[in-house]
């Protein structure tokens, strides 16, 4: 399936459970994503996975209870895709 192809996602808690499930379906359906989390390890660790695997998906330390950084990650996003189709909270 490719429902989301070419469009651009985050997940926030992308980079375990049902976050991470998520973000690895809207990749295999050819969307490019960016995972917020609070847990660098996992990200990084999450990312590793998704990339030996042939998917788009990027991640970010992001406290989603604090706007700054909230603000900064999706100043980043948009620098990198030019736009956002899809948050997944």
């Amino acid at each position: 399936m490719e429902r989301f192809k070419s469009q651009v996602a985050i997940v926030t808690g992308g980079a375990k459970g049902i976050g991470k499930s998520v973000a690895e379906r809207l990749a295999k359906e050819n969307c490019a994503v960016t995972i917020f989390d609070m847990d660098s390890d996992a990200i990084t660790a999450c990312c590793k996975e998704f990339a030996a695997a042939g998917l788009k998906v990027d991640g970010l330390k992001v406290d989603i209870t604090d706007e700054a950084s909230v603000t900064n990650a999706m100043n980043e996003v948009a620098g990198r895709h030019g736009r956002l189709d899809v948050l997944v909270n």
